[in-house]
């Protein structure tokens, strides 16, 4: 009697256990994201990748060409950050706006 009493109480138990959250995923460009063209100068080396956080906690990342790259991001502030081989070369902030497209980033001393 006293086995079956544990075996349900650790079934219960078990049951009634927290599920673990899903690993954070990066998120889908939202609605009305505007599209913006970062264009770095000078050109740089292929292999770079850009990282882009939103103060909205949006966050995107992709590979970018020698000339720039074009993301798609909410308006409002946010954070670039330009890597190569996990070492940062740049870092800046801007503000997505639909009145600009095009953002040049002065990369050179």
């Amino acid at each position: 009697m006293i086995r079956g009493i544990w075996i349900f109480v650790t079934v219960a138990y078990a049951a009634c256990a927290p599920i673990g959250s899903p690993p954070p995923k990066i998120a889908a460009t939202p609605a009305g994201a505007v599209e913006v063209w970062v264009g770095f100068s000078p050109p740089q080396q292929a292999g770079a990748t850009v990282h882009l956080v939103h103060e909205s906690g949006f966050v995107w990342h992709g590979a970018a060409s020698p000339s720039g790259v074009t993301l798609q991001a909410p308006e409002g502030p946010c954070t670039l950050t330009l890597k190569r081989d996990g070492v940062v070369l740049a870092e800046t902030a801007l503000k997505l706006s639909r009145a600009i497209s095009d953002y040049a980033w002065v990369l050179g001393p």
